[in-house]
């Protein structure tokens, strides 16, 4: 069995595996039903599997987001973000996250919002300034933007989250 890492684009076999890998990482079943919905209401942007030795290690969605004051701006959101405890500190949830902001700017995304540890996201180039330029309903120390582009560093106002989100309030 190989264990090199692999980062794919999810497909339907792997929908039940990527539940169970919330369900384990995350206290409650709160970010697996997250996942779900996000998906059925069409607001799954992209949604990206790390694979070593056969096997999922992680899961990464990122989300649509709308930008109340910034007509025609193209935002996400990263999250939820889940890597199984056997597989963290090994490289998969960075390689999920830098994977996909790749192929977000391949996409023409201007920002992405994620609200998690700063330590973490600060590597890719997360600031909790940036998106302090915004009114999102987790604002706090622990929301972040990466700009992708310079409409998206110059960007600021009222953005919101996809219904789904509003389950977890």
């Amino acid at each position: 069995m190989s264990s090199r890492l692999y980062i794919r684009l999810e497909t339907k076999a792997d929908i039940p595996v990527i539940r169970r890998i919330h369900q384990m990482v995350f206290p409650t079943w709160a970010e697996s039903e997250l996942v779900d919905h996000l998906q059925t209401d069409g607001d799954g942007v992209v949604s990206l599997v790390a694979q070593r030795g056969g096997s999922l290690a992680g899961h990464v969605l990122f989300s649509r987001l709308r930008a109340a004051d910034c007509e025609g701006l193209n935002c996400v959101a990263l999250g939820p973000l889940g890597v199984l405890e056997s597989h963290r500190r090994k490289g998969v949830g960075t390689t999920l996250v830098t994977e996909g902001i790749k192929i977000l700017s391949g996409q023409g995304c201007d920002i992405v919002f994620v609200l998690g540890d700063p330590a973490f996201y600060r590597r890719f180039g997360f600031s909790a300034e940036l998106a302090a330029k915004f009114k999102t309903p987790y604002d706090g120390p622990h929301q972040q933007a990466l700009a992708l582009t310079g409409r998206g560093r110059e960007a600021h106002g009222v953005v919101r989250y996809a219904p789904a989100f509003l389950a977890l309030a």
